[in-house]
Order: C-alpha cells, then sequence, then structure tokens
C-alpha cells in the first residue's frame, strides 16, 4: 500500500500489488492541502496525515459507513485540531473522534522565535509515528516538534499534560 498527499485536501490509498497500481480509498478531512502522511508501523490500515489546515488526522480504512472505500467515504479515526497553535493547548484545541494524545513542546525552538502567525492555524509539516502509539508532528510556523500519546483520551476541556 501507497499513501499520498495532494493539494486537494485529499489522502489517497493505492494498491500497488497489481500490475497497475490502482487507489483503493480517498480520505478527506483536512481544511487544507496535506502536507504530510504515513502508515501505523504494522498496519495496513491506519494512517495519519497532517495539513496546511493545522490539523493532525488519524485515519482507518476499514471505517466507511457501509460503502465501499473507494466512494470516498472513510471517516477520521481521531482528529487532533490546531495541533501547532503556538500558545496551545491555552487555544482551547480540541480533539474529535474520542481517543487522542498528550503534546509537549519539542526541541525546536518554536516559542523563542518570537514571531506570531496571523495567518490561522500553522501548517502541520510532518508526521511520523515513533512507536505504535507515538506520534510526532512538526510545525511550520511554531518551529516545535509535537509528540502525541495515542493511547489517551482527549476532550475539549481538558488540556493534555505534556509527556
Amino acid at each position: 500500500m501507497l499513501a499520498t498527499a495532494s493539494g486537494d485536501q485529499t489522502i489517497r490509498v493505492w494498491d500497488m500489488r497489481p500490475q497497475q497500481p490502482e487507489a483503493v480509498a480517498t480520505l478527506r478531512g483536512h481544511k487544507g492541502s496535506v502536507k504530510a502522511v504515513q502508515f501505523r508501523p504494522h498496519s495496513r490500515n491506519q494512517l495519519v496525515s497532517g495539513a496546511r489546515g493545522g490539523d493532525v488526522i488519524l485515519w482507518d480504512t476499514r471505517t466507511s459507513s457501509g460503502q465501499a472505500m473507494s466512494v470516498l467515504n472513510v471517516k477520521p479515526l481521531q482528529q487532533i485540531a490546531n495541533a501547532h497553535v503556538r500558545d496551545w493547548p491555552r487555544s482551547g484545541s480540541a480533539v474529535a473522534g474520542g481517543r487522542g494524545g498528550s503534546a509537549s513542546k519539542g526541541a525546536m525552538g518554536g516559542a523563542s522565535r518570537g514571531k506570531k502567525s496571523t495567518q490561522g492555524p500553522p501548517s502541520v509539516t510532518s508526521v511520523v509515528f515513533i512507536d505504535e502509539y507515538v506520534l510526532a508532528s512538526a510545525g511550520a510556523n511554531d518551529g516545535a516538534v509535537k509528540l502525541w500519546d495515542l493511547r489517551k483520551a482527549w476532550n475539549s476541556e481538558v488540556s493534555p499534560s505534556p509527556s
């Protein structure tokens, strides 16, 4: 399987086994160009994506609403909204879809730059699984690397504690 990120705000999952590769799913849910995508270790069905709109989304291609995946109806498994807002978590970042994680500011020095973005949520430019349950994301505007423990629960009223 191969996943591709696109400027049209979608992720396409391709089956590379046939002589002519074919798209088996299109994932929709980002509010900006998708900048990064990666499969979860040891999984052909779960992947994570980050986009210019500032969200990190975990997907499971098995979660469609009764239609074939190629009908473009795969739902996000969980979402980290505004993952790289400079003053996060005080900004009210929330996770939709149930399970989420915790974050910590990385060593990239984002907070020391003194610049504040006035262009909306900062872009998520990179996502990578550190292991099966810990995800790292990098933001373009805040210059930070954040770690997300995907085993922890989230809601919009409780700020996650740093890991």
